[in-house]
Formats: C-alpha cells, sequence, structure tokens
C-alpha cells in the first residue's frame, strides 16, 4: 500500500507578467508617412498612422478653403516625377509661343519698313524733318492716291489726322517749327477764319514744300469731311446723318461691318473748313508764286462748287494777280487781266514759259499751238472736287 500523497502547494504567482514588455515600457508607434519627423528615441512616436483621411476633423473644426486644401493635398495627388514632367511641358510650349510671337512681331515691323520705304521713294519728305513727321506726310500722300498702294478708296478720316498732328508738329516753335514767326505780334485774326500764316522765309526750300504738301492735303480732306462728325472716345468719323443725338433723333444705320455709331455729345467736326487751310497758304509769307497759285485756284473751284460765284471770281481774280506779279514780263502786255484771254497768241512770253503751259495743259501730240491750248484752259469751266456720292462706304474708323 502507498504511503498517502503530501499536499504539494501550487506554483506561486509569477512575479513578471507572461509577455515580456516592451522597451522601455512603452508600446511601439508608427511615424505618420505624409510627413517627416525626427527620429528621436526620447520622443514618443505616436500610436497610430496619422493620415488625413483616416482622421475624421472634429465638428467644431472649420473646413478650410478650397485654394488651401488643394495646396495641402497637391503634393499628395501629383507625384514628384510627373511634377517635373508638367514642368518641362510648360516650359518648353511657353518658350516656343513666344519665339513664334517674336518672328510674327518682326515679320509686322519688317513688313512695314519696307511699305514705309516704298511710299517713301514715290513721295519724297524732307530729310530735315523727324522720322515722325515725315511718316505722317508719307502716309498722307500714300493714302490720297489709294490706286497706287493698292486700295479701293481715299480713308479721309485717317489723311485729317495724319496732316492735324503734322501741322501741329511744324507750326510749333519750339519744335520743328523752329525758326518761323507771326506776321504781326499775336498773329493776324481773320473773322471765320482765325490766324492767318506764319513768315516761313527762314526755312529752307525742302522744308516750306513739305509745308505746302501738308497744308493741300488738309485742304482736300477738309473738302471730302465737309458735313462729317468725329467722335474722339470712339475714334469713328462719319456722317451727320449716322451720328445718334438729340439733333438726329433718327440717325440711319450704320452700314455692315460697323457695330458703334458714333454719339453726339462726344462727337466733333472731323475737319476744319477748307477756307482755313487755304487762307494759310495765300497769307504765309515764303511761298512761291506757283504753290500760292494752286492754292488760289484749288480754293476757287470750291467755292464755285458750293454755288458762292461771286466770291469764287473774285478768287479767281485774286489768282490773276497772282500770277502777274510772278510773271517775269509785263502781264498786261501778254494776257487781260479781266477776261484771261491771252493778246497777240503770247508772243510776248519768253520762249522758256511756253514749254510748261504746253506740257501741262496740252499734249505732246496736240496740233493745236500752247496759245490756243492756255485760251481753251481759260474758258472751261473749273474741276469740282470729287465728292462721292455715297458717303457710308467711306465711314472707316481712326488709327
Amino acid at each position: 500500500m502507498l504511503p498517502p500523497r503530501v499536499p504539494a502547494g501550487r506554483i506561486p504567482a509569477a512575479s513578471r507578467p507572461l509577455l515580456p514588455p516592451s522597451s522601455h515600457g512603452l508600446r511601439h508607434q508608427f511615424r505618420p508617412f505624409t510627413h517627416r519627423s525626427r527620429l528621436l528615441l526620447l520622443s514618443p512616436p505616436l500610436g497610430r498612422p496619422q493620415v488625413p483621411f483616416l482622421s475624421p476633423l472634429a465638428s467644431t473644426r472649420p473646413l478650410p478653403p478650397l485654394s488651401i486644401h488643394l495646396r495641402q493635398h497637391f503634393a499628395r495627388l501629383i507625384s514628384t516625377e510627373r511634377r517635373d514632367y508638367y514642368k518641362r511641358r510648360l516650359s518648353r510650349g511657353l518658350r516656343i509661343g513666344l519665339t513664334f510671337y517674336a518672328i510674327l512681331v518682326l515679320f509686322q515691323v519688317i513688313k512695314l519698313g519696307v511699305y514705309q520705304e516704298e511710299i517713301e521713294h514715290q513721295w519724297p519728305t524732307p530729310s530735315e524733318w523727324s522720322w515722325k513727321s515725315r511718316w505722317c506726310l508719307r502716309s498722307a500722300q500714300a493714302l490720297q492716291n489709294p490706286e497706287q498702294i493698292g486700295k479701293l478708296m481715299t480713308n479721309w478720316p485717317m489723311v485729317a489726322g495724319y496732316l492735324r498732328e503734322l501741322l501741329e508738329r511744324l507750326e510749333n516753335p519750339e519744335g520743328e517749327g523752329k525758326g518761323i514767326m507771326e506776321q504781326a505780334e499775336g498773329g493776324i485774326l481773320v473773322e471765320g477764319v482765325g490766324k492767318t500764316g506764319f513768315d516761313i522765309t527762314a526755312k529752307s526750300e525742302p522744308w516750306r514744300r513739305g509745308y505746302h504738301q501738308a497744308l493741300m492735303g488738309a485742304a482736300k480732306a477738309a473738302e471730302n469731311l465737309e458735313g462729317w462728325l468725329t467722335d474722339r472716345k470712339q475714334r469713328i468719323s462719319a456722317p451727320a446723318e449716322y451720328v445718334v443725338g438729340p439733333s438726329n433723333p433718327r440717325p440711319k444705320p450704320m452700314p455692315a461691318g460697323q457695330k458703334q455709331a458714333p454719339r453726339e455729345e462726344d462727337s466733333e467736326p472731323a475737319s476744319p473748313s477748307p477756307e482755313v487751310f487755304y487762307m494759310k497758304i495765300l497769307t504765309t509769307k515764303g511761298f512761291d508764286t506757283r504753290q500760292r497759285l494752286d492754292a488760289a485756284l484749288a480754293y476757287a473751284d470750291w467755292l464755285d462748287y458750293k454755288g458762292l460765284q461771286e466770291t469764287a471770281r473774285d478768287m479767281y481774280a485774286w489768282a490773276m494777280d497772282i500770277a502777274a506779279a510772278g510773271s517775269p514780263v509785263d502781264a498786261s502786255k501778254v494776257v487781260s487781266t479781266k477776261t484771261g484771254v491771252l493778246k497777240n497768241d503770247a508772243q510776248a512770253l519768253p520762249q522758256s514759259a511756253h514749254r510748261p503751259i504746253h506740257l501741262h495743259v496740252g499734249a505732246k501730240s496736240s496740233p493745236f499751238p500752247p496759245s490756243a491750248s492756255a485760251r481753251c484752259q481759260t474758258f472751261c469751266p473749273p474741276i469740282h472736287p470729287q465728292i462721292n456720292p455715297r458717303p457710308f462706304r467711306l465711314i472707316l474708323q481712326l488709327h
């Protein structure tokens, strides 16, 4: 018989837990991968990855604006490689666009320079003028001859604009008009015309010739722009019947292609009266006989066209006086100053005076002598200025 077992006591309670403790008595925590932090053993890491889309926002925390939200997540949405790719594509496209735009600008500059050189050969300008004044004069002269520059009609508002700027520069004593003087202190004022001409005898012959061309061109533009108004805000010129305002409650509709109509409160006459420019030529001291005679005849033609026969007759008489004063011989022996008829077939004229009359009035193959051609010119009716009967075709925007 076995001896009775002595009851053995249980194993005493363990002095330490079954699982080994973590290092330093702390649980292992993970670093968030959305930002870089210092790996310090002394600073306890967080317990779980703090990914923004796993961390719900507190109800009390306001949502950031959309721009800030996108800026915060832009780095996560686009990788570094794709970001560099887009940068390269954008910079390359920008370089190509700027290069193409620069080529277009240079092409337009070259084209404009070639055009200005061509019209400079056709209508020379004084070399002593500045480039801006020469630009205005030759551009205005080219626009007055549209068939020679490939245009269909003359843009008279642009002609008036070019010549207005040119005359302001030439009549400025502190600028390109240095040396011109007023014929009286304060200038001579004529009612309805304004100031008379200057004394330009101190200027060179090319300067005086260019000034005469500018005045004659401005007078011709004024003839064609009579009754026109210019809207300075919209930079549009049109006849008065197209202008919207109290004086014209039912304006005509603008032609096709013109989206805006001039407004009366912003408008002014497109050009002064032609007599302002003609009288300035006739009263300027320094023009030769031919230049003053051309202005007098053109002014008389315009007066006759307007139906002012008495005034036109006086202007023709003034032109006769100008021609007689510039004749190298006694004018009373050559022509009747009252009727304009040549005497004795112009035998008293020097031989050098026959050729310009024959070339200007008659053709080289004309069977008539120069005196007959001059007599026909005397009795011919004056040539009226060419006024377009359809002015709406000339409504052009100013540049």
